[in-house]
């Protein structure tokens, strides 16, 4: 019985967490949220635009940043963590459509991000739009400020597990990225790139 009563009580928790986000959010009625993530989204809703059915999972942590527009059919697994250094640039980020955005990303949109369509991540992605100067010797690098820059991944790309995508940086339409790449300079597209830092191995036939 007691078993029963906690049951219709999670469930009702649920309900109501999906209709607060629905209203609020302006959902599209197969979109799925985690609950934990709600509060979040609403706090920032002014700054949010989701597209339809829009899957955010267990524990995004959605820190400083000015926009953020996300497509149709886009997936956000747990652990991501989205947000930008408080020198930042244009801190947006936007996320097309037919996206899947791996568990344990990191995207740094101290200055902006796009993300096109159909580009999937694998697990542990980190993006960096940020650089500590570090140029002169005799100061520390602690106070010698930031240097900040776009990054553009466009159409029909897949970036394999624990890659790195540095600050400036644009990815080309149908680019594959290894596993535990490096990306410090621009990548051609249809291109297949891998290494530290990565470097051209073949172009997708």
């Amino acid at each position: 019985m007691l078993r029963q009563f906690l049951s219709l009580v999670l469930r009702s928790k649920v309900l109501f967490y999906r209709m607060i986000a629905t209203r609020v959010l302006h959902l599209s009625p197969n979109s799925y949220i985690n609950r934990t993530t709600i509060s979040d989204l609403i706090r920032n809703k002014e700054r949010i635009q989701l597209g339809k059915n829009v899957q955010l999972h267990a524990n995004l942590l959605l820190g400083n940043f000015q926009k953020l527009d996300i497509g149709d059919n886009v997936q956000i697994n747990q652990n991501v963590t989205i947000g930008a250094r408080s020198q930042a640039v244009e801190p947006f980020l936007t996320i097309g459509n037919n996206c899947d955005i791996g568990p344990g990303t990191i995207i740094d949109c101290s200055h902006r991000v796009e993300i096109g369509n159909d580009v999937i991540f694998s697990p542990n992605i980190s993006i960096y739009t940020h650089l500590h100067n570090y140029q002169k010797k005799d100061v520390l690098i602690r106070e010698q400020g930031e240097s900040t820059a776009p990054v553009t991944i466009e159409d029909d790309v897949f970036i394999g597990k624990n890659a790195t995508i540095l600050m400036g940086v644009k990815i080309g339409k149908g680019a594959v990225i290894g596993a535990h790449s490096v990306v410090t300079k621009d990548i051609p597209e249809y291109a297949v790139c891998g290494g530290v830092p990565a470097k051209l191995i073949k172009y997708r036939n």
